[in-house]
């Protein structure tokens, strides 16, 4: 502070200062609905399963996270360039190149990872937690589908609607929450990864709706779209080749 004195100043500047809180304060219970999201499935899986199924689960989880590199990288990178494009066409033509690139690099990373865990889970980690294998798939789609969220809804930060931000998260975690009490006494831990799935398209819906309505962005749906089906056809190709 001492060094920087010219540049840091004391003086309160109201009008910021209000601006700045009518973007930010949002956020905070925004973020709050994202743990939910994110957490609330293992509370859920020890109460309505067992808790052996949490300790498969929590593997499952765990093997997921290795999604998470590509994602953490972007997600620290991607928010403050996404804000620096003074030209709002050149802003909007990149957004829309970079989801469809994203959603190729992703969705590989999603079938590599997923054709990585069987033999990992067999080889390396006790029978109890072989159920494992069938949740990563859907871990890592989830996490997949939580990076097309931060594209998607980065029109928020562009035109400073924040506001709704709290409602779509808070809607993504209980669409999450509820179907965990459907389809966990169901399918067990398989529901469970199946809410992440449905919560985290829910997220991702509505964001994208609520960017969109302040800050449209003409995406390219028609080649994610087959990007995620040929993707898919791998997985489910890979559930009869993988032992």
């Amino acid at each position: 502070l001492y060094a920087r004195r010219e540049t840091v100043r004391l003086a309160l500047d109201r009008p910021l200062l209000r601006r700045m809180l009518d973007f930010s304060l949002p956020l905070m219970p925004a973020g709050l609905a994202l743990w939910a999201l994110n957490l609330a499935d293992r509370f859920q899986v020890i109460n309505l399963a067992s808790p052996s199924e949490l300790g498969s689960y929590s593997a499952a989880s765990k093997i997921s996270l290795g999604i998470m590199l590509p994602i953490a990288a972007f997600q620290t990178a991607w928010v403050p360039w996404a804000n620096s494009f003074t030209d709002e066409a050149e802003a909007k033509r990149t957004y829309r190149a970079v989801f469809s690139y994203w959603s190729v690099l992703i969705a590989w990373a999603v079938v590599a990872l997923s054709l990585f865990a069987p033999p990992y889970i067999h080889l390396l980690m006790p029978r109890d937690w072989w159920g494992a294998a069938p949740v990563v798939p859907l871990l890592t789609a989830g996490s997949a589908l939580y990076g097309a969220y931060m594209i998607l809804s980065i029109g928020v930060n562009r035109s400073k609607r924040t506001k709704l931000t709290p409602v779509v998260n808070a809607t993504a975690a209980a669409v999450n929450v509820g179907l965990n009490f459907l389809l966990i006494p169901a399918w067990g831990i398989v529901g469970a990864g199946v809410s992440t799935v449905i919560g985290y398209v829910a997220l991702a819906g509505l964001g994208f709706a609520n960017a969109q309505a302040g800050y449209p962005v003409n995406h390219d749906w028609s080649r994610v779209f087959r990007i995620a089906a040929v993707a898919a056809a791998f997985l489910a190709a890979s559930a009869e080749v993988v032992p």
